[in-house]
């Protein structure tokens, strides 16, 4: 039987089709169906990923999964101030093209 991460990535990779980043379930969390997985930096003695401290893909700040990151249209930010605002801004010139 799989477990719940490794349904994450199959459908992360049926999503992403080409753009899909085949990572290692150790280190990374799929946590979006459309964005590549977040960095795992410490699972602090836990096996819930709710506890994880996980690399902001946005201002690549350290945050734990469970409190302190956020998704904003499939995207992820976390609680440190501005992080909101550049994405937003990341995503404004993503689809000005």
């Amino acid at each position: 039987m799989r477990t719940d991460r490794e349904i994450a990535k199959i459908i992360n990779a049926l999503v992403m089709q080409d753009n899909f980043e085949d990572k290692n379930l150790d280190n990374y969390l799929y946590a979006s169906l459309s964005q590549p997985p977040l960095k795992i930096v410490d699972k602090c003695g836990s096996n819930d990923e709710m506890n994880f401290i996980v690399e902001c893909p946005t201002c690549k700040s350290h945050v734990r999964y469970g409190e302190e990151i956020f998704m904003l249209s499939g995207h992820h930010y976390c609680i440190n101030p501005g992080c909101r605002e550049k994405l937003e801004y990341l995503l404004g010139k993503k689809y000005e093209r």
